[in-house]
This record gives structure tokens, sequence and C-alpha cells, in this order.
């Protein structure tokens, strides 16, 4: 069998989606060494070192998908996708992965004009409708796309995220950014749906009426909400306090998960981004407010997200060191994860047009 990985970006906080693409492929020709595998990237994106790989330009609006050449007709192709695009070429089966349901659901990009909107509605139309089977970290994920997206049972099978591989890190990081190396660790989106407002001035009650002295830092893409973050940090008098690194590179933002006192998500969808599995690789304490994530997770700290206002004391209570007495991570095991994928690509579905 030969694999398309498709990990096709123009989006910098793709950077871990691609990692964690590049990680299971790693994996796959673990457990199948006999398979070959060619990524699938844009003309200006950097390509996976060591690996084959082909370069695509961006499929247009109106344009049909394209047709990905083979030299040996023999050999079974099948294409995994986990970009954000339509299937690149239609005529072979693709799995996509469900890497980000909140990119579904929010739209971070609230300036963005009509006709940005509208393109982004037809990617993802498209991506549903030429996908001819969709895996998901999560039970609710899954519904979600059978209720919202109608997508139909058979195409959809749960699997959880593989354990992503360390990397090594970028030492120099706190030293080249002036970054404190005692710090909360929040790697997510700043939109209304994070509850990032709340998340902060819960931070300054910890700092200022419960005496903390850990820093909070805050790693993703924050160019567009860069100035709503500064007026919260001065209102709440955080300047010192709260660090914005915008998106590093993974061998950075490998530092900070290697040396973070915890991991933070306080928003409303997290079930289905790869960050979560990060932390959960590097065994990091997590604090977690997605109620659909609290038996998937259940060695997280757990927050009900209408009872934000105990974060301060739980930050004062991780500072210290203290014993939240929770249960024991899930560990998978990979070899059935990857017998299932086998399983999956082994088939030979033919892709809906409706």
């Amino acid at each position: 069998m030969h694999l398309i990985v498709d990990i096709r970006s123009r989006h910098p906080e793709d950077a871990v989606i691609i990692r964690y693409a590049q990680n299971w492929t790693k994996k796959w020709k673990k457990y199948n060494p006999h398979d070959t595998c060619t990524f699938l990237i844009f003309d200006q994106q950097e390509a996976p070192e060591g690996e084959n790989f082909l370069r695509v330009k961006p499929v247009g609006w109106f344009s049909s998908s394209k047709k990905i050449a083979s030299t040996n007709t023999n050999e079974i192709f099948r294409a995994i996708n986990f970009s954000r695009y339509a299937p690149y070429d239609s005529s072979i089966p693709t799995l996509t992965f469900v890497m980000d349901m909140g990119r579904w659901l929010y739209d971070n990009e609230t300036n963005a004009n009509i006709l940005r909107r509208k393109e982004r509605e037809f990617e993802i139309k498209r991506l549903l409708k030429n996908s001819s089977h969709f895996i998901v970290p999560s039970f609710f994920a899954g519904n979600e796309l059978v209720e919202l997206w109608n997508i139909h049972e058979q195409k959809i099978d749960i699997l959880p995220f593989v354990e992503i591989e360390k990397i090594p890190p970028n030492k120099q990081l706190f030293a080249q950014n002036n970054l404190p190396e005692n710090f909360f660790l929040y790697d997510a989106t700043f939109g209304s749906e994070s509850n990032i407002e709340i998340l902060l001035h819960e931070f300054g009650k910890f700092i200022h009426d419960l005496h903390g002295k850990t820093h909070l830092i805050l790693h993703g893409n924050a160019a567009k909400s860069l100035k709503f973050l500064t007026e919260i940090l001065r209102r709440e008098k955080l300047e010192k306090w709260v660090h914005i690194t915008g998106i590093l590179d993974i061998h950075s933002q490998e530092m900070l998960y290697q040396k973070a006192k915890s991991w933070i998500f306080v928003g409303a969808y997290n079930t289905t981004k790869v960050n979560v599995e990060l932390a959960h690789s590097h065994d990091l304490l997590m604090i977690l407010s997605d109620i659909r994530a609290f038996d998937f997770y259940p060695h997280a700290i757990k927050i009900h997200p209408n009872h934000l206002e105990k974060l301060s004391e739980i930050f004062s209570q991780i500072e210290k060191n203290h014993d939240f007495n929770l249960p024991e991570k899930n560990i998978f095991d990979e070899v059935v994860i990857f017998e299932q994928f086998k399983k999956i690509l082994s088939k030979n579905p033919k892709i809906s047009k409706s």
C-alpha cells in the first residue's frame, strides 16, 4: 500500500498538526514496514526532512480535484488527510482526521469578508463530500459530525490520538526571549470560545490575592488579539506575569511543554485538538473545562465551564504541590490502534458524491 499523507498548510498554527502527522506516519511505517508514503505539501511549504514529498498548488474554488500520477498501477493507493483542505485527488479513497472540530464550529476570523467566509464554508463542504471516511478521537466529536454535518455513522471511526514522541527542544528559548522558567502554559486560540478573559482575570486573583509566584505563558496565534490581550493584562495588572509568545517553532514549543508546571484549557471545545495530546504525551498536569473530555482524560484537573471562578484556587494548589489524588492516565495499545487503521484503509470504499 502507498499512503499519500496530506499535510498541506498555509497556517503557522498547523505546525503541531503537521508534527502529529509525521509522528503518526513514522509509527505507521513501524507497524507496516512494506508500505510506502509520500507527503503532500504546498509549493512554498517546508518539506518534511528525510521523507518523500510531492509539491502541489492550491486547488481553486471552481477547480476539480487533481490527479496524483502513479508509477505503479498495481499498487494500492490511499490518502490520509491531516490538512484543513478537501482531498486533493478525489479518486483516491481518503481517510480524513478531524484534528480541530472547533475550527469548523467557530469562525476565528471575525473580521473576514464575505468572500473569505464563503470560501471557508465551501472548503469544509468539499472536504466532507470527498472524504471516504473520518477519524475522530472521541464519541462527542463523531456525534457532532453526524448531527451538525449529516455524516453517516458508518463513515466514522473513533480512535484515540497516538502518543507524540518528544523531539530535541530549543534549550536557548528562555534566555533568547526573556521568558521565566516557572510557569503555567496556555497553548490555544484567543477567540470568544476560549474563555481567555476569564482565565486572565482568575490568574490575576491568583497573583494579587493569593500571592502566587508562578508566571503564565500564552502560546498561539495572538496577532489579531494582541490589542485585546494587552488591554486585559493592563487592567488586571499582569504585564510582568503573563508572557505572549505568538507561534513558536516546534522545537521551542517542545521546550515549553517540557518545562511547564501545568497545561491549561478552559475553552468551549478541546476534544479534537492535538495540543491536548501533546500535553498528555508529556505527562503534564492538565486543567480542563471541556466537559466532553472529562471521561477521556481522567487524570486531568476538571473544572466545569460554569465555575471558572475556582481557577485561582487551583493555580494556588498546583503551586503548593497539592496532591489532587487523580486517577492514572489512559494508556492505549498502539498495536491495536494501528491494526484498526489497517482494517479501515484496506477496504475499498466508494466516495459518496451526495
